[in-house]
């Protein structure tokens, strides 16, 4: 509700309103234990999402989602931050921090979870057709501020979304009017650096994203330097060899005899000699 309220903050926003129509619409709606708003019957959405059957009362799902993009965005902006949750020290995984889980649900109020978990989801549901000021948004967002959206989506301990969620705004973004071609390149190098980060140790220690995981990237792209720039004093490596490292390891029981990947790159099966 707070992020369909045209302003800056949305945390600053009275939920009054959605409360008192919630409220009123019980008979077909209710919340649930996490707040979230859901329908008792799913002949409700096919009711106010028909236009000829709902009226003025009808739902244009492209157009909202359109908004709550737009709306997930203006709250990222706003309060995503390099250390988010005052993390004192890098020495300690995030598990044996004591007061991390109160500093967390102090700094990333509901809305800001709620914007970093889904924007992409609102992104995917609006109509390509009329991209702007999408890819703009996101060229901005990638130019640093999409580590501390790393940064606080692990916290959340929704660090694997990562990757699929920046590979759905590229697809998106292919299928814009105005298809940018660097746009499409740097949200895959994100989404890759993002894996590559979430699928190693130093996950368990939120401070490694940049002492660590950003320290070692591979330095050969413009996005990198550019992030590199704004922390001056994380560690400087110098590496041979392979100039992309493994973005994930995984273990199996026995060896791997034969492996085959999907069409669209989203599955892996593997056979070996134990199991598949």
């Amino acid at each position: 509700a707070r992020l369909l309220i045209d302003k800056i903050d949305p945390d600053s926003a009275s939920t009054e309103v959605a409360d008192h129509v919630v409220l009123l619409l019980h008979p077909v709606l209710y919340t649930d234990y996490n707040g979230n708003i859901l329908s008792y019957h799913k002949s409700f959405s096919d009711f106010i999402f028909d236009e000829k059957r709902s009226g003025k009362f009808y739902c244009d799902q492209p157009v909202l989602h359109r908004r709550l993009t737009e709306s997930c965005f203006r709250a990222m902006n706003s309060c995503l931050k390099f250390n988010i949750a005052n993390i004192p020290s890098s020495f300690v995984f995030d598990s044996d921090n004591l007061s991390l889980k109160g500093e967390v649900a102090k700094h990333i109020l509901p809305s800001l979870a709620y914007s970093c978990q889904n924007w992409s989801q609102h992104l995917d549901s609006t109509e390509a057709t009329t991209a702007e000021p999408f890819p703009r948004m996101l060229s901005a967002f990638l130019q640093v501020r999409v580590l501390f959206w790393i940064e606080a989506m692990n916290l959340l301990g929704s660090q694997k979304r990562c990757d699929p969620m920046l590979r759905m705004a590229r697809r998106w973004i292919t299928k814009a009017a105005k298809y940018d071609l660097i746009l499409a390149q740097q949200l895959l190098e994100s989404a890759s650096f993002a894996l590559y980060f979430s699928a190693s140790p130093a996950s368990l220690s939120t401070p490694h994203l940049y002492i660590s995981a950003l320290a070692t990237w591979a330095k050969t792209s413009d996005l990198y330097r550019h992030w590199r720039a704004q922390f001056p004093k994380i560690p400087d490596f110098n590496m041979r060899g392979s100039l992309n490292p493994a973005l994930m390891k995984i273990e199996v029981g026995s060896d791997v005899l034969a492996v085959g990947f999907s069409s669209d790159g989203t599955r892996i099966v593997s056979g070996s000699g134990d199991e598949l």
